[in-house]
């Protein structure tokens, strides 16, 4: 015959092997390597230099991106933009394309007219790009 568990020996139980477990992901999360991973950095390209990406440069100047490529059909803003990114680390491109081309290029943000969103994200996504 079993004895009858009570209230306070369950909740007394059930509060050490939650505690325990608790303890042992611990033990395993300090224990993880701190060593950077490959994609500690995004590499942007940005397609498109007028307002929408002058708006957002300075989003990608945090830690954890860096701007590596520009793409515009306009020369004029293209070179404004190349300069306010990096300067000459940064590649510039005036068809969109080659720069999907770029292997370096990890995700891309689209600054176009609204109406090139659609064509030029289905072709970052063929290229194996993020986009934003």
């Amino acid at each position: 015959m079993r004895t009858p568990t009570t209230r306070r020996k369950f909740l007394s139980l059930t509060t050490s092997a939650a505690a325990s477990t608790w303890a042992g992901a611990g033990l395993f999360a300090a224990g993880a390597s701190a060593a950077p991973g490959p994609n500690e950095t995004i590499n942007l390209g940005i397609i498109g230099c007028g307002h929408r990406c002058r708006e957002l440069l300075p989003c990608f100047s945090a830690p954890g991106s860096r701007v590596v490529a520009v793409c515009d059909v306009n020369s004029k803003r293209l070179a404004e933009v190349r300069e306010l990114a990096g300067g000459e680390r940064v590649r510039a491109y005036h068809d969109y394309r080659q720069l999907l081309a770029n292997k370096d290029v990890d995700a891309v943000l689209i600054a176009t007219n609204v109406h090139w969103h659609v064509l030029c994200t289905i072709h970052a996504c063929q290229a194996g790009k993020d986009v934003y």
